[in-house]
């Protein structure tokens, strides 16, 4: 992504899309962008938008995004943490539930979570539709011991090295207690300067992901193979269950997937004959 193309991005509007395809057979995927953080209005309105669609197709199914335990597991479950960590220089017993828990609060938006944009939704119309944390560490390992023997990019990101360097240098990361501050001086002189540049920041985020800039790739400062495990890996995943289901699907991803990688889902989705009919917008 260009200097020029991020600096446009910083004044275009940004929206949380529901986009509906259909297929010639009648088939209809809905995908609705989401954020890990948000106004809580935009929960209520996912959780409408995923009613009318139960109440439109009886025998629709919900398929959401979120990397899943397999159950008795715990040493996948450890080592995702450990690479999540030391990619974006968190402490080892910071998860990112937390930073999005502390920066919601912050902002005074919500968190996602089943219990707003599922409130009343059946049990047995939700499907994991994404990929185990066991199969992400396997990808992560075997993407990373590739990468070993071919030997490192000479060229890439300059700027991001640069950066993991000094934070490196520096021992800069996120622990417990800045989450707690932040969290506790949230309403201070200096935060409420802070919270308008965040909020734009992230706005600016979604306006690069809908102009097919992933911006992801630019934030992967220390571990760029998360990028495509992140994105195409778990897209790949979803398109499979999308193709093989019988039954019209309603769709819960973040954003950048519906737009961004070798595999966005939208093109992938127009790739095997589904037809774009409607795009609603959630301003954000």
């Amino acid at each position: 992504m260009s200097k020029l193309s991020l600096f446009c991005n910083l004044f275009k509007p940004a929206s949380l899309d529901t986009i509906l395809l259909k297929r010639k057979d009648g088939k209809f995927v809905t995908l609705q962008a989401m954020m890990h953080i948000a106004p809580a209005e935009f929960y209520q309105h996912v959780n409408t938008n995923i009613k009318s669609f139960l109440y439109t197709h009886p025998n629709g199914k919900v398929f959401l995004e979120g990397v899943y335990n397999i159950e008795g597991d715990l040493e996948s479950k450890e080592q995702i943490q450990q690479i999540l960590s030391g990619s974006l220089f968190l402490e080892k017993d910071v998860e990112l539930k937390d930073l999005y828990q502390a920066f919601a609060k912050f902002l005074g938006w919500d968190m996602q979570s089943t219990e707003n944009y599922l409130k009343g939704i059946p049990d047995d119309v939700l499907v994991k539709a994404d990929i185990s944390s066991q199969e992400f560490v396997r990808l992560y390992n075997a993407q990373k011991t590739d990468k070993v023997e071919q030997g490192s990019d000479p060229k890439g990101n300059k700027l991001a090295k640069i950066l993991a360097d000094f934070l490196d240098k520096k021992d800069a990361k996120i622990t417990q207690k800045d989450l707690e501050e932040i969290v506790q001086n949230k309403d201070n002189f200096s935060s409420r300067i802070v919270k308008p540049i965040i909020k734009k920041g992230l706005k600016t985020a979604i306006a690069s992901a809908q102009a097919n800039q992933d911006i992801l790739k630019e934030l992967s400062i220390r571990d760029p193979l998360l990028s495509s495990i992140i994105i195409d890996t778990r897209n790949n995943r979803l398109i499979d269950m999308i193709e093989q289901a019988d039954t019209n699907i309603f769709v819960t991803y973040g954003a950048a997937h519906l737009y961004c990688g070798d595999f966005s889902l939208i093109n992938a989705l127009k790739s095997r004959g589904y037809e774009l009919i409607s795009v609603g917008k959630y301003r954000l």
